[in-house]
């Protein structure tokens, strides 16, 4: 498992509240992180105590993780800095799904953001190319299952909620469109 990957982990379990500390200190709340994150012997990718220790130091050191609270009631909590790294975190691993009968319902994402938030505009476009949405024209991306929940969390993430349209329902003449797809491995019949 790489750094990211444990800093993740070890954010998500802060988040979760589980990783409560106690007089005892860090031995207590590596194990607590452990129990939570370790999977069955079978698996070879099992973190090490030194591994959540060093993450939870650095993760401390640059701000992401604070401790509160005083003797038997300090826990670790996540700063602000930490709540939106692993926010970036989640936007970063977002997966759509591609199973199911499709309904015939088309998901279009529409947006027109102002050019002084062009970065916010780039990235999102970028994240929907990557989450397998296909462009109809400049500001306007298609995808065919339920997706809506994941559009939201992007929308949030980049602040940009004002600027984009949803849209869920049948097309006509969309028969270009399905056949673009389905070469890209949906099964729109």
């Amino acid at each position: 498992m790489d750094r990211n990957s444990i800093q993740k982990t070890v954010l998500g379990v802060i988040a979760l509240g589980v990783a409560c500390s106690s007089p005892m200190g860090s031995a207590i709340v590596t194990r607590n992180i452990l129990k939570k994150i370790n999977t069955p012997p079978d698996d070879e990718q099992l973190l090490s105590e030194k591994k959540v220790r060093d993450s939870l130091y650095n993760l401390r050191k640059h701000g992401y993780v604070k401790v509160v609270g005083s003797g038997a009631e300090r826990r670790l909590d996540l700063t602000k800095k930490g709540r939106g790294a692993l926010r970036g975190y989640e936007v970063g691993s977002l997966v759509l799904s591609r199973r199911g009968t499709w309904d015939k319902k088309w998901r279009l994402v529409m947006f027109d953001i102002p050019e002084d938030e062009r970065y916010a505009r780039d990235v999102l476009r970028d994240k929907l190319k990557r989450m397998g949405f296909f462009q109809i024209q400049q500001s306007v991306w298609a995808y065919p299952y339920p997706c809506g929940k994941e559009v939201d969390v992007l929308c949030e993430y980049f602040g940009v909620q004002r600027y984009v349209l949803k849209f869920t329902g049948p097309l006509e003449n969309d028969s270009k469109l399905r056949t673009l797809l389905n070469k890209k491995g949906f099964d729109l019949q």
